[in-house]
């Protein structure tokens, strides 16, 4: 494909894609305005659900969002990651409104799966780069110690 076609074609898809983060946009400010409404309103325990989803849709289009910028940004690439905190959170909004116990064990499950798979893909990119996989957590802090000070 000739470079001027395809960027063309990426120009277009950018403004689509742009068009979509102001609709996004716009339905995560209407999703902001019915939490303060339910809030305001002090309901019982049933307001207290639709908060709960109302919050969930917000954070999926917020990320939606954000993976369009971090898609521009990274000339036309989308990490991996991104779309699996998109899923995760996804089946989370599911698991909030389903109650069947067998089904949100499953759910559950592929919670569980999907974070396997980012600590997993985490330890490949830092073997791919050279450096020797960390873990997150600094175990040297439980001593108590602190080796850069000395009294």
């Amino acid at each position: 494909m000739k470079k001027q076609t395809k960027a063309t074609i990426n120009f277009i898809l950018d403004i689509f894609l742009i068009t979509l983060a102001g609709l996004l946009l716009i339905v995560s400010a209407r999703e902001l305005y019915e939490i303060f409404q339910i809030v305001i309103s002090l309901g019982d325990k049933l307001r207290l659900e639709a908060i709960i989803r109302n919050v969930l849709t917000f954070f999926m289009t917020f990320e939606f969002i954000m993976l369009i910028f971090r898609y521009l940004q990274e000339n036309h690439h989308i990490p991996i990651r991104y779309l699996i905190y998109i899923c995760v959170t996804a089946v989370l909004r599911q698991i909030l409104s389903d109650h069947d116990a067998g089904q949100i064990l499953l759910l559950s499950l592929s919670i569980l799966i999907l974070i396997v798979t980012l600590i997993l893909l985490q330890y490949a990119v830092e073997k791919i780069r050279g450096r020797q996989p960390q873990s997150s957590f600094d175990f040297s802090k439980l001593s108590g110690k602190d080796e850069d000070q000395h009294h």
